[in-house]
């Protein structure tokens, strides 16, 4: 699953706070946990940074842990609300949870190192 950074905004005058190494379930979460405050969707400009290899139940159970109080008005978590089940099937990517990424650090191509010179090419080089 993608892993990502962005900002969570806590309220309606654009108070943030920066996350990092989010999953998609964990922004999902977030925003229903916020989105009444925030006026809105509470998670944004975010920006791929990796990928994740982490079973559905290690990360439903890490989310429910880390998210405990994040409950609706019911008193439900929201974990349990929106991934309900032991091993529930939980989104890949952003997209899925309906957030557009700003940025894909993993969709660049890398560069390519250039070799130093030696100090033999380096010799003929300057003279």
């Amino acid at each position: 699953m993608q892993i990502a950074n962005c900002w969570l905004k806590i309220d309606p005058t654009g108070s943030n706070i920066h996350l990092e190494e989010i999953t998609p379930a964990e922004a999902a979460i977030l925003n229903a946990d916020h989105e009444a405050n925030a006026k809105g969707v509470a998670v944004h400009d975010v920006v791929i940074t990796g990928n994740m290899d982490r079973s559905g139940e290690a990360e439903i159970n890490r989310l429910r842990d880390k998210y405990a109080n994040a409950k609706n008005k019911k008193g439900e978590q929201w974990a349990t609300v929106l991934y309900p089940g032991k091993n529930p099937v939980l989104p890949q990517n952003f997209q899925e949870v309906g957030l557009t990424p700003i940025s894909d650090a993993t969709a660049k191509e890398p560069t390519k190192a250039v070799p130093a010179a030696t100090a033999a090419q380096a010799t003929s080089v300057a003279k």
